[in-house]
């Protein structure tokens, strides 16, 4: 699980959904997230889900930062197809 948790950090901060990266070095900023990120992926069952899961992990530590979760899509895919691969 710890590559997996690497691995969703890495997206993370490439896609960097809360548009935080120049006020905030991304490891620090996502950091603190990801476990609870990773849990929450594998509860879901599709890409949209697991948009809504990262959005509302976000959410809950960011506040309105998060944005809304339509905003989420490609990251939700891409992590998706991760968690199916490491499956």
């Amino acid at each position: 699980m710890p590559d997996l948790a690497a691995q969703v950090q890495t997206y993370l901060q490439i896609y960097d959904p809360l548009g935080l990266g120049e006020l905030a070095p991304l490891e620090q900023l996502y950091g603190p997230v990801v476990a609870e990120v990773v849990q929450q992926l594998a509860l879901v069952h599709t890409a949209e889900e697991a948009a809504v899961a990262v959005h509302r992990v976000l959410y809950l530590a960011y506040g309105s930062q998060a944005g809304h979760v339509r905003n989420y899509a490609e990251l939700g895919r891409d992590l998706f197809n991760l968690v199916q691969q490491s499956a």
